[in-house]
């Protein structure tokens, strides 16, 4: 019972963070190719618009893939817009802790 209470709440705090990631792509503009909560095969995906949003079997960790060309076209995005995108994740989490803490 513990090591899936565990899992739970090590998938919420992925899930919040990559949110994080994600949100901070859509207000900065960025195309986002694709959303996973988990690494490995898809349990689970759907695509909504240009956006595959997916469920994967291990949920230890989890990605924002970006829609861009290769490493240069991120390098070529403003500074600003590549901070944001990197803080999305840690800021979510912070804005996590202050909440359950605040409860």
């Amino acid at each position: 019972m513990a090591f899936a209470a565990t899992v739970v709440l090590l998938g919420l705090a992925v899930l919040v963070h990559e949110l994080g990631h994600f949100l901070a792509a859509r207000w900065s503009g960025l195309p986002v190719a694709r959303f996973s909560v988990g690494f490995g095969p898809a349990l689970w995906s759907r695509t909504r618009g240009r956006t595959e949003f997916r469920l994967a079997v291990f949920p230890l960790g989890g990605y924002v893939l970006l829609g861009l060309a290769d490493e240069a076209s991120y390098l070529a995005l403003p500074l600003g817009k590549r901070i944001l995108f990197c803080l999305g994740g840690p800021a979510a989490n912070l804005g996590l802790a202050l909440v359950l803490f605040a409860a």
